[in-house]
């Protein structure tokens, strides 16, 4: 693939675009590590680094080093000038080099999210690179202006609000060549909403003690309490101005259906209450495994052999396929493909082409037999499963945004209502929010 055509990106004497970027990766990644450790958890330094080596490999191949350098700048500048961003959305949370690089906020490890739904090796046809950055609504210029200054205003495009997630405006980067890199710009309002919470509830603490939404506990039990209460929906999912009708049943369903009690069972509410798992049955199927219940056909369809392979796989789900990365790892761990094989098999169950199918058919059952000892008739079935739930999965690499959000707002409410309450309805007020 040839590189693409991107404004210059200064880097220091001695180095190159892929040695900076290793350098920072590898620093930032000690910086993370030793957060993670701070908070209680204990993350394996050899499985981090080796998933960092791998990405950077795929970086270099791509010759895509002075793209991640560019969003690393820009965001950097969103730090340095406090400018409230999310945590990441979509496949660039997939990627521990922008987790080490702060470009995301989500741990694609902790999560299991996979880098190559993002940069998949396997590809060699140049492609949209899409790269979102969601801001508070009230500062997208400022980061705009920046970005424009520093690389060109012709390479800034700006466009129209293009959906109920950018009430702010949306801010294009087009950078081609041989391939195609957007940036984007997205003002969303609950950014705005946490940042006047943020500051109103920090004002009287130190630095030291202050609040730090991405150092918030994930396993605090009142706030799984104000989740699964009856009170009004905590946070429109969605950024939108407004709580729609739509959104209070989808709340009250996670709270009254769902009683998530851990994180991972936020991001499968929010994930499960799309048309395509409601109409596959996967929200019946994991409401009733969650409370210990099967579902009908649950034994003919993980049974047999290959149910003790792939359950650990779903464990976090309950026993229920959900998410495209799911199926990924079990066409890798059980039938022997590589990631990037496996990613763009989940593409094919998309496009249905009957030749594609029947190909990787014969190729999952030969693998899955000398990887994982499944008879032709085992694997078969599990492949035609992995077919039949191929358009109704949902990207988790999508979700996770939206259930930190979710989170963070009833960590709020349940510690700092008072503020939380007053922040809220001073924004219901505000012009930007009518």
């Amino acid at each position: 693939m040839k590189k693409c055509d991107l404004p210059d990106f200064p880097v220091l004497d001695g180095h190159t675009p892929d040695t900076y970027l290793e350098e920072l990766a590898r620093h930032g990644l000690d910086g993370r590590l030793e957060e993670l450790r701070a908070r209680g958890a204990r993350p394996d330094r050899s499985d981090y680094e080796a998933r960092l080596e791998h990405e950077l490999g795929i970086i270099r191949s791509k010759g895509l080093s002075q793209i991640a350098l560019i969003v690393w700048d820009f965001m950097r500048y969103t730090r340095d000038r406090g400018i409230p961003v999310g945590p990441g959305r979509g496949e660039r949370t997939c990627s521990l080099v922008a987790y080490a690089l702060r470009i995301s906020g989500i741990d694609p490890i902790r999560h299991s999210l996979i880098f190559e739904t993002f940069l998949n090796p396997e590809n060699k046809v140049p492609c949209l690179y899409n790269v979102p950055v969601f801001v508070c609504t009230q500062r997208c210029e400022e980061l705009a202006s920046y970005i424009a200054s520093k690389y060109g205003q012709d390479r800034v495009t700006p466009e129209l609000p293009i959906g109920p997630t950018s009430p702010g405006r949306d801010s294009h980067l087009s950078f081609a060549r041989a391939g195609f890199v957007r940036f984007e710009i997205l003002g969303i309002e609950s950014l705005t909403l946490f940042e006047a919470l943020l500051s109103r509830v920090n004002r009287s603490r130190s630095e030291k003690d202050a609040i730090i939404l991405e150092n918030i506990p994930l396993d605090d039990e009142a706030t799984y309490q104000v989740i699964c209460s009856k009170k009004p929906p905590i946070l429109n999912l969605y950024g939108l101005d407004r709580i729609t009708e739509q959104q209070w049943v989808h709340q009250t369903w996670i709270a009254s259906r769902v009683k998530p009690e851990r994180f991972e069972e936020i991001v499968a509410g929010i994930s499960l209450y799309r048309p395509g798992p409601l109409a596959a049955g996967l929200a019946t199927d994991y409401i009733n495994l969650k409370r210990g219940l099967h579902p009908v056909g649950y034994e003919s369809i993980y049974c047999g052999i290959y149910y003790g392979e792939i359950s650990r796989l779903l464990e976090e789900t309950c026993g229920v396929l959900i998410y495209h990365e799911q199926m990924i790892r079990i066409a890798a761990d059980v039938a022997g493909f590589s990631m990037g094989e496996a990613a763009n098999l989940r593409r094919v169950f998309g496009r249905k082409n009957v030749k594609q199918v029947k190909r990787n058919r014969k190729r999952f059952a030969k693998g899955a037999l000398s990887k994982s000892g499944l008879e032709k008739y085992d694997a078969e079935r599990l492949f035609d499963y992995l077919e039949h739930l191929g358009g109704y999965c949902i990207r988790k690499s999508d979700h996770v945004f939206w259930a930190l959000l979710v989170y963070w707002a009833a960590y709020m409410m349940a510690h700092h209502p008072t503020e939380f309450g007053t922040v809220a309805a001073e924004r219901a007020k505000s012009p930007s929010c009518t």
